[in-house]
């Protein structure tokens, strides 16, 4: 017969429990909270044995029913993070919240096995430098769940933490991209052309490469994909081609296209093992088109005038369109299209710097955007995005007897910061296709470039530091140069109205005022104004920089900021953060005390960091002594924040310098060309 839950005890013959009556002190139909004394750091389970459940639930007088639950008394708190190629284990206390050196460390399995073992270092930082296996190989753990079992020793403490333990820590709650399976490697396909006809030949190389903690390394033989497989997409019709790899990750192949081929996209994957999954995985890597198109036989150019243009609402282009085979395209239909899009301006030599982004609108704002609510639910309302794109009119004309002309933009919107202007040609070629041929072009403001950086995102109120840097349009600094810095303070306003049918709309607003002036002077010899001044206010300021070039253009800059006022700017006063950098597992890791007025954390950013990293903070907080807990909440006790977020970093660190020189400047067709490559 089979036991029920609650009518056996769950300790054997051979266990010796220690017995113990709980008296109830205020009379037996008194309802208290009754606290069991657990005198010695340890996991314990507790078991309470009452006969009168016992009668009311199983129906048998002298049956007790057993109730059992589990108490860890302890001092110490283990956090865990696991890695593909590296993990870690952080030992805190929790009354103070400190690190704690020297506790003994041990990863194992829910079938006990031992997969790691170590101490903790000055910082409380025990570094697992291997791999654990996937927790897909693990045993079953209670509850259905394959987990590691990791603990942490102190003399007679002792305390344990589950890799499955994740309640609050959710990637979705980081706005983190989701668990889809890309494994450790990078993969590509460059293509000679991807535009091809039926019966050619495309020739591909691929690359393969393993990603780790330390930026690139060469793949394992053994984990090379054999074949690589090309398939149509809309159909399905695959191709499957053998891949003979090289030692430094690198195979090339060739495949002649059918002349029966399908037309359209045709995508490269790789098909290698999935060691996780025991089946095999398609990783793409590139794609191509087979098309029935023409050979042009034209070619246009299109160079616009009078540049750089300066505030100028209108613009000269010069177009020419030539036979390749030689002379001009005479009496040929063309028309010019453009569109302006405002320009983000940057300069390589001036990171950090936000320059010529225009000035800043006072006062109320309209309505960007607003929000629907169905009953208790809210749904963002879907409020497309302006670009601030612009469409000219179009121009129509005839080209002359040499194939060229001089066409004008007009209307050209004025703004305060630069535009891009996109022109493009459209003619017909002899071969019945229509052709275009595009050109960019900006419009500048002024020309003097104006830039502003504070000193970080966030500054106190009694010195705030910027500096406004002068350019001119290619980049040089500009001496002498009058600067006047505002500051302004950006409010958000939000309020619900009731509309027909039970649905409520949010309404946001946004008022912009003016609190003063924060700096003016002149620049030095290098273009920098250097300020430190008291913010008139905390919060969301703006601070906009104003100059002028020598034709009275101005030009305007302005940059958000983040002033904190005297109160606390985190959860915690005082908390120990371990700050770790993260990706196929821990690269770098850090303890460091933060306080509430000043909970910034400044990390350099590596060449290995590329493409991404993600930077997670963990902060913890002891028990606070004047806040005492009650019999239904304790606001005193230890706490832990969790912050995490993705950096973006570009490859510098992993880019060669590439020169590429021609024997001429121009070569006719079929004519043979000598070209020098220098890495």
């Amino acid at each position: 017969m089979t036991k029920r839950s609650g009518d056996h005890s769950i300790f054997g013959a051979d266990d010796k429990p220690e017995r113990f009556k709980l008296p109830k002190p205020n009379g037996a139909k008194a309802f208290e909270v009754i606290g069991i004394p657990l005198g010695k750091p340890g996991f314990y389970v507790v078991e309470l044995a009452s006969p009168k459940l016992g009668a009311a639930l199983l129906g048998k007088k002298n049956a007790p029913y057993y109730v059992r639950t589990g108490a860890l008394v302890t001092n110490l708190s283990a956090h865990f993070k696991q890695g593909r190629e590296s993990s870690l284990v952080w030992v805190t206390s929790l009354d103070k919240g400190e690190p704690v050196a020297n506790a003994a460390v041990e990863v194992r399995d829910c079938g006990g096995r031992l997969h790691w073992q170590g101490k903790t270092g000055p910082n409380g930082v025990a570094a697992i430098e291997q791999p654990l296996p996937e927790r897909s190989s693990l045993p079953m753990c209670g509850g259905g769940e394959r987990s590691y079992f990791v603990t942490a020793r102190q003399g007679d403490d002792l305390t344990f933490v589950f890799s499955h333990w994740n309640e609050g820590i959710t990637r979705w709650r980081f706005n983190l991209p989701g668990g889809e399976y890309n494994g450790p490697v990078l993969a590509s396909t460059v293509f000679d052309r991807t535009l091809l006809r039926a019966g050619e030949t495309v020739h591909m190389k691929h690359y393969y490469r393993r990603h780790t903690r330390s930026g690139f390394a060469f793949p394992d033989p053994a984990s090379l994909p054999a074949k690589a497989v090309i398939t149509h997409q809309g159909s399905d019709q695959k191709y499957e081609l053998p891949l003979k790899w090289n030692p430094d990750g690198t195979a090339v192949s060739d495949w002649i296209i059918p002349k029966d081929a399908k037309q359209g996209t045709y995508q490269v994957s790789l098909v290698e093992k999935s060691a996780r999954w025991n089946s095999n995985y398609d990783r793409s890597t590139g794609s191509f088109r087979v098309e029935a198109f023409r050979v042009p036989t034209m070619k246009a150019l299109l160079k616009p005038l009078g540049i750089p243009l300066v505030n100028a609402d209108r613009a000269d282009i010069d177009v020419q369109v030539n036979y390749l085979s030689g002379g001009g395209a005479s009496a040929l239909p063309v028309k010019l299209r453009s569109l302006a899009m405002p320009k983000t301006v940057s300069f390589s030599d001036h990171e950090g710097f936000i320059f010529a982004n225009g000035g800043v609108k006072e006062g109320l704002q309209d309505d960007r955007s607003s929000s629907w609510q169905i009953g208790e639910y809210e749904v963002d309302g879907e409020v497309p995005a302006a670009d601030g794109s612009r469409p000219l009119a179009a121009v129509s004309a005839t080209l002359d007897a040499a194939g060229a002309a001089r066409l004008a933009l007009k209307g050209i919107p004025r703004a305060e910061a630069p535009q891009d202007i996109t022109a493009e040609l459209e003619y017909r070629d002899p071969n019945g296709e229509t052709l275009t041929s595009s050109g960019h072009f900006t419009v500048w403001p002024s020309r003097l470039v104006l830039g502003i950086k504070p000193d970080g995102w966030a500054a106190s109120k009694e010195h705030l530091k910027f500096q406004v840097l002068a350019l001119d349009l290619g980049g040089k600094p500009m001496a002498g140069v009058p600067v006047k810095v505002d500051f302004l303070k950006r409010e958000s306003y939000s309020h619900r109205k009731r509309l027909i049918g039970g649905f409520y709309a949010y309404e946001h607003r946004e008022e912009i005022k003016r609190l003063g002036s924060a700096c003016d002077g002149k620049t030095d010899d290098k273009g920098r104004l250097f300020c430190d001044t008291q913010a008139p206010a905390d919060g969301n300021l703006i601070l906009r920089a104003e100059a002028a070039d020598d034709g009275g253009n101005p030009s305007r800059a302005h940059q958000d900021i983040w002033v904190a006022g005297k109160e606390v700017r985190m959860p915690f006063r005082e908390a120990t953060a371990l700050v770790t950098v993260e990706r196929e597992g821990i690269i770098e890791s850090h303890v460091e005390h933060l306080s509430g007025k000043a909970p910034v954390i400044r990390l350099p950013i590596k060449g290995n960091y590329a493409p991404n990293v993600y930077v997670s903070v963990l902060a913890v907080r002891g028990r606070v002594d004047d806040v005492q807990p009650t019999a239904l909440i304790d606001l005193g006790k230890p706490a832990f924040k969790l912050g995490i977020a993705r950096i973006n970093v570009g490859w510098r660190a992993h880019e060669l310098k590439v020169d590429v020189a021609a024997d001429k400047p121009v070569y006719q067709v079929r004519q043979r060309a000598k070209v020098k490559i220098k890495v």
